[in-house]
């Protein structure tokens, strides 16, 4: 158990590292292009410095809600068999992907000043073809990366630890790589 808590602390802290560190580079003007996530969160911060502190508390409290099961698990010392284990993290998986593909699909808004943002269309009137396609692979693979891990965690039994990295992963990979901006002027 004691294990299990320092991991989570640990990986909670990188995670709050990964965000800030994002919307450092965002406000430096250095990580161009941001994800969609980021992007939202410069915005919030830039309309109110409190709301910095808010947006970390809903990353960690997103990260402890899809843990809490694992976490119940391992207090229990009950074992942790199959789709039971996963679910928290293949309900977080497929959520990502129906969001992403809504994403990509059509603007998710549209702002009079800014343009549509989401959506293959405005992402190619904007960023251009190489930037949409580019980022579309590294959304794909991502994605069938996530697919792979979560297979490979399904066939063996894997340990709360493991499970606990995987949503941890998905979750980062929220600031670097999933739900590139599209279109609209972050």
């Amino acid at each position: 158990m004691k294990r299990w808590l320092v991991t989570w602390v640990v990986l909670a802290l990188v995670l709050v590292a990964v965000q800030w560190a994002a919307l450092g580079l965002f406000f430096g003007g250095l990580y161009f292009p941001p994800s969609l996530v980021t992007g939202i969160s410069a915005n919030m911060v830039y309309a109110n410095s409190a709301s910095a502190v808010a947006i970390t508390a809903v990353n960690l409290l997103v990260f402890a809600s899809f843990n809490a099961y694992l976490l119940v698990r391992v207090a229990g010392k009950k074992p942790l068999v199959g789709w039971r284990s996963a679910l928290p993290s293949v309900l977080l998986t497929v959520l990502l992907v129906a969001l992403s593909i809504r994403y990509w699909v059509s603007p998710v808004t549209s702002n009079e000043l800014d343009g549509p943002l989401g959506g293959i269309h405005a992402g190619m009137q904007i960023q251009g073809p190489t930037y949409v396609w580019l980022w579309g692979l590294v959304n794909a693979v991502a994605f069938v990366a996530a697919g792979v891990v979560l297979h490979r965690l399904l066939r063996g039994k894997s340990s709360p630890r493991s499970w606990l990295v995987y949503n941890w992963g998905v979750q980062v990979s929220l600031f670097v790589l999933l739900f590139p901006w599209l279109g609209g002027l972050p």
